[in-house]
């Protein structure tokens, strides 16, 4: 199986490998492209994904990084600024590591310069060639990073950083749409976890996850492979902490056909009779699934960013899936969103300081400090509401979690 693709000169792919995986991202709109799981198995799981992102500025509009109709995207390289001369700007490509780094600063200043996992990508994107639109642009950009590594196989996680260009703020609604292939496309199924206790393969324990779309064969066989998987979307981080707030799954035959019907997916409505659904229970199919986890509304002003993170990843069951799940938001809290922090100085724009090392935190399942050199060196779970800090004056990162929410500060403690 092979995504045929006829692109203008410079339009780039290239392919994240690391450990488990393998599968092509774009600097226009599909990724997760031909994703072969195990690697070098023949055993290909999904054509292609892509992000979404609909407002309505003034009418309804929908960019979408991949359209499971058409296989087309409404993305384009480069940032906006540059107009279609990024289209054959040698430095508009994906950069990754370690073939192809680091981006340049003085073309991309909002590029990384250091990395995160054993196999960082870099790229940036946007929306403003009205040429590729079925309705408008919404004058977005988006700066992507792809995360793969050994420590956490089975796993690929891609951040989208997205800037509103614009002079008008945006009431934006953002997704991953996912279009698996498991073999024969036409016999795979979607289920969804949601608010679930699981059991833990560290017995007798459990473990809880709070959302995770996934698709898997209908009968568990295909013709000549060692065995079919599953593959799921976990949410990482979501424009002002919403956490997912819609899932979706359809079959070809319900593929939306405007802006507006993708609209009402992306917020949790059938586009076909107008039910507001929310989170569709499964299962759907069998038949050749699409999956799309959304989050919003959220307002994006002019000049500003937020970020969209999420994690797919892949297991031979179900359980084992969800397992894979906490494993993979584990270890982009610990690796990849620290780290992320350190090199952005913070990710939120809270900045705390604090006297005499008491920090009001309201109500959170977990609290962790970090020095600045991304080391965890305080950890509390379920802490009280005010808590005394044990540390020396300096600066630390705090992070804040709960079932589908983070939060994360720069906290200067002064004595």
């Amino acid at each position: 199986m092979a995504i045929i693709l006829i692109l203008p000169l410079l339009w780039d792919i290239k392919y994240h490998d690391a450990d488990s995986i393998h599968c092509g991202i774009s600097n226009y709109g599909p990724i997760l492209i031909d994703f072969e799981w195990p690697k070098g198995s023949g055993q290909y799981h999904l054509f292609a994904g892509g992000i979404w992102f609909g407002a309505i500025p003034s009418d309804t509009a929908v960019t979408v990084g991949y359209d499971p109709m058409s296989g087309g995207s409404e993305f384009v390289p480069g940032l906006c600024r540059q107009g279609t001369t990024a289209y054959q700007n040698p430095y508009v490509r994906i950069y990754i590591y370690p073939e192809d780094w680091p981006p340049p600063k003085d073309t991309f200043p909002m590029a990384p310069d250091t990395t995160l996992t054993y196999e960082d990508s870099w790229c940036c994107l946007n929306d403003g060639d009205s040429s590729a639109h079925s309705a408008f642009p919404l004058g977005i950009e988006i700066y992507q990073s792809g995360y793969a590594d050994t420590g956490c196989p089975n796993t690929i996680f891609i951040t989208s950083t997205i800037k509103n260009t614009t002079i008008r703020p945006l009431i934006g609604h953002i997704g991953i749409l996912i279009d698996p292939d498991i073999g024969d496309p036409d016999d795979d199924c979607y289920s969804l976890y949601r608010n679930r206790w699981l059991p833990s393969p560290i017995k007798p324990d459990t473990f809880y996850i709070d959302i995770l779309p996934f698709a898997y064969d209908h009968d568990w066989w295909e013709a000549g492979w060692y065995h079919p998987g599953a593959v799921g979307i976990t949410p990482i981080e979501t424009p002002e902490n919403l956490g997912a707030t819609a899932v979706m799954a359809f079959l070809t035959e319900a593929d939306p056909d405007s802006d507006g019907e993708q609209f009402l997916l992306l917020k949790g409505i059938d586009p076909k009779t107008g039910d507001s659904i929310g989170f569709k229970p499964g299962p759907v199919g069998p038949g050749d699934v699409r999956l799309l986890l959304g989050s919003g509304p959220f307002q994006l002003d002019p000049g500003s960013t937020t970020r969209f993170a999420f994690g797919v990843v892949f297991a031979y069951d179900t359980l084992a899936l969800a397992w894979q799940a906490k494993l993979a938001r584990d270890f982009y809290y610990h690796h990849v969103s620290v780290g992320e922090a350190y090199r952005h100085e913070v990710l939120s724009d809270r900045i705390a300081t604090i006297t005499r090392g008491k920090l009001m935190i309201g109500s959170w399942e977990r609290i962790e400090i970090y020095d600045p050199t991304g080391r965890l060196i305080y950890k509390r779970d379920h802490p009280p509401r005010t808590i005394d800090l044990p540390l020396p004056a300096g600066i630390y990162f705090l992070r804040l979690k709960k079932p589908g929410q983070f939060c994360s500060s720069k906290v200067i403690i002064i004595h």
